[in-house]
């Protein structure tokens, strides 16, 4: 199961490569974006999340800063529920509504992305910059509310297309994610990737 997870994780790692780098090679092309983020999905039946968006303590995540008033892009500290000693994140503030988490960015070929495992659980790369924040932090994350997925890409020419998952998740359902290898979650896509 553990290497089946792992490899069912690299392989959508290294698809998201495989389309950076094919994007990358059209004729004529200067730039390529991807990345990758989470929001929390909608709050549904009145139940309200906890944490700042209602007062209480520390951002969770993207959506609570977004929440409090903080609509810029840019660096923010975050205190999941089950990493509280926090780490700093980019949040999108602007694409679709605010408040997504960025978990992963691919702009210009600057870090290399083909690593092994450990770097996948750990993340690499700058938060400022490329970067992947790492299997850890993104299991952390998911795991205290429901998210959603959105893959942001835009070509040399500055075409954009995008894919949107209304649930995603990493480790969700697992007694140790990190002996099961990190399980992908999705579900409910809609874009046009």
């Amino acid at each position: 199961l553990l290497a089946e997870s792992q490899s069912n994780m690299m392989k959508v790692m290294n698809t998201m490569s495989d389309v950076f780098e094919s994007m990358q090679k059209e004729p004529g092309s200067t730039k390529v974006f991807l990345k990758a983020d989470l929001q929390r999905a909608p709050v549904r039946s009145g139940i309200r999340p906890r944490g700042c968006s209602s007062g209480e303590g520390r951002p969770r995540d993207c959506s609570d800063i977004y929440a409090s008033g903080q609509h810029e892009d840019g660096i923010y500290s975050i205190f999941p529920i089950h990493y509280p000693s926090g780490f700093q994140v980019y949040c999108d503030m602007s694409a679709e509504g605010g408040g997504w988490t960025v978990f992963q960015r691919r702009e210009d070929g600057s870090v290399n992305f083909y690593r092994d495992w450990a770097a996948y659980k750990e993340g690499f790369g700058k938060i400022t910059g490329e970067h992947w924040l790492g299997l850890k932090r993104i299991h952390a994350l998911t795991i205290q509310a429901n998210y959603e997925l959105r893959i942001d890409l835009e070509d040399f020419e500055n075409s954009t297309s995008f894919a949107q998952y209304g649930s995603f998740g990493v480790g969700l359902f697992s007694v140790d994610p990190d002996e099961d290898g990190y399980p992908l979650s999705v579900a409910d896509y809609s874009g046009t990737a």
